[in-house]
């Protein structure tokens, strides 16, 4: 019974950890998506542009270092992630894998597995996936949720602030 509650309260202090730290969030992970597979070798990460393309980007990683994989570019420069996204360019991947360290590294600091940007035609602009269990979502206004299953979801959420919504059940 005390292991529920340390788990619950653990992970409540991480989403606070999180949220206090959404200025940075903001900056960092808007219109961009960033998946690990569960035993962390390969690293999804995509960005969205305002006219809806996406870019991919996939690494694996080994012994610590990461290698490019595979990318498959719609819009270029990638202004999401301001880099020349162009294989021409010699400091494209170096860049690029510095850049991914760093957010990885960001997520890590803060007990972050994932995070999405996949909804934002919904109304949501992140998802946020915490180790163990915990999800923020950041819906900068509800007016513009589409989709009843989506409202409900929100609705069930505790409220952080009139934009940030999280549930340790997830």
């Amino acid at each position: 019974m005390c292991f529920c509650i340390l788990g619950c309260t653990s992970n409540v202090g991480r989403i606070k950890g999180v949220y206090n730290s959404r200025k940075d969030i903001l900056f960092l992970f808007l219109n961009k998506s960033i998946f690990r597979d569960r035993d962390g070798h390969t690293i999804f990460v995509y960005t969205y542009n305002t006219n809806n393309q996406r870019n991919q980007y996939v690494f694996d990683r080994r012994d610590g270092e990461l290698f490019l994989f595979r990318d498959s570019i719609s819009f270029a420069p990638d202004s999401i992630l301001m880099i020349e996204n162009n294989r021409e360019n010699k400091n494209y991947v170096p860049q690029l894998k510095e850049l991914v360290k760093s957010l990885l590294s960001k997520m890590d600091s803060l007990h972050i597995t994932d995070v999405s940007s996949d909804f934002i035609k919904k109304g949501v602009s992140l998802k946020i996936y915490l180790k163990g269990e915990g999800v923020i979502v950041y819906a900068p206004n509800m007016e513009d949720v589409k989709g009843v299953e989506w409202r409900k979801y929100i609705e069930s959420m505790k409220k952080l602030d009139d934009f940030w919504y999280y549930s340790v059940e997830e």
